[in-house]
């Protein structure tokens, strides 16, 4: 998959001529989302098209309401690495700003999605909406499609056991209800959370579990509480048991730290990017009487993680 930064680059280095064009965000890159684009490019493929995702960066709602826009369920890098698995033939992430925001909805399937993508066929989920003041619609899409020369295919939404998948929902599952592993059944793999591991207090080393405490992690945490999770440190994929949340026990500061099974504790992280995939979530967060008895708790949360880690939940990877 070759990736562009705008509409302008893919058109002038990378266009292979018509294309067939699913357009969305794609946070998550989730079951939906890989039905959305499987079925785009079976489309492809009938037509002998390439196929184009078009996405944009930032968030809309990060430009038009910050306040209320949603928490990234992958960055862009991770997500482009998520796309690229799907077999597209060109990730295009254009710049969402005001100016595009205020084109009309016409406008917009003219300019980018006839004359510069040349879109053939155009794949989207039934609800997709675009355009100044979201007018543009399905019913939009295919009347233009008649008059301008390209053919509209909505994907409904994707449903795994009953379930819709969708990127509002997975992210209630992993920020609201801590269910990590519902949420990766949805996804289609573990929800992961990069991480800069920097210097903590030290407590986690006096009471013998030493921890890496990460900052700047940009993906939705989970809801607090302590989770069964693996990381890769130097090639070595090793179980990490991970407190999320508020320190119970000492002083209600809220942070993520890692207590990585297998590491020699003598070398520190600090200033390292951790990524920890989260299999399964072990217990709420609870205040302890004492610190032997939190000793006691996270010598079970380990050997508990111990044993997820060697014998991890089934995720499947579908459509």
């Amino acid at each position: 998959m070759r990736t562009h930064e705008s509409i302008k680059q893919y058109v002038s280095t990378g266009r292979e001529g018509p294309c067939a064009l699913c357009i969305g965000n794609f946070d998550g890159v989730h079951l939906g989302h890989r039905h959305v684009i499987g079925t785009c490019i079976r489309h492809a493929r009938r037509m002998e098209l390439a196929t184009v995702v078009l996405t944009f960066e930032p968030h809309p709602l990060q430009v038009l309401r910050p306040s209320v826009a949603p928490q990234r369920i992958t960055t862009p890098v991770k997500k482009a690495a998520l796309l690229a698995s799907t077999g597209l033939s060109h990730l295009v992430s254009h710049p969402f700003d005001r100016e595009l925001a205020l084109l009309p909805a016409e406008r917009f399937v003219k300019t980018f999605i006839v004359d510069q993508l040349q879109a053939r066929v155009l794949v989207v989920g039934s609800r997709f909406r675009f355009g100044r003041d979201r007018r543009g619609d399905v019913k939009m899409l295919v009347a233009m499609g008649r008059e301008l020369g390209f053919e509209v295919r909505t994907a409904r939404g994707y449903r795994l056991e009953g379930e819709v998948v969708s990127s509002r929902h997975v992210r209630k599952l992993i920020g609201e209800d801590g269910d990590v592993l519902r949420a990766g059944r949805l996804l289609g793999r573990f929800h992961s959370v990069g991480g800069l591991v920097v210097k903590g207090e030290g407590r986690g080393r006096l009471l013998g579990f030493p921890t890496a405490n990460l900052d700047r992690m940009a993906e939705i945490l989970p809801a607090p509480g302590i989770y069964a999770c693996r990381t890769v440190v130097e090639g070595l994929t090793l179980p990490a048991a991970v407190h999320v949340g508020p320190r119970m026990t000492f002083d209600q500061v809220s942070t993520v730290e890692a207590h990585v099974v297998g590491w020699d504790h003598g070398r520190d992280l600090y200033g390292e990017r951790l990524e920890v995939e989260f299999l399964s979530r072990l217990r709420d967060p609870v205040k302890f009487v004492d610190a032997d008895a939190l000793v006691r708790q996270i010598r079970l949360d380990v050997e508990r993680t111990v044993e997820t880690v060697k014998t991890p939940p089934a995720i499947e990877a579908r459509p």
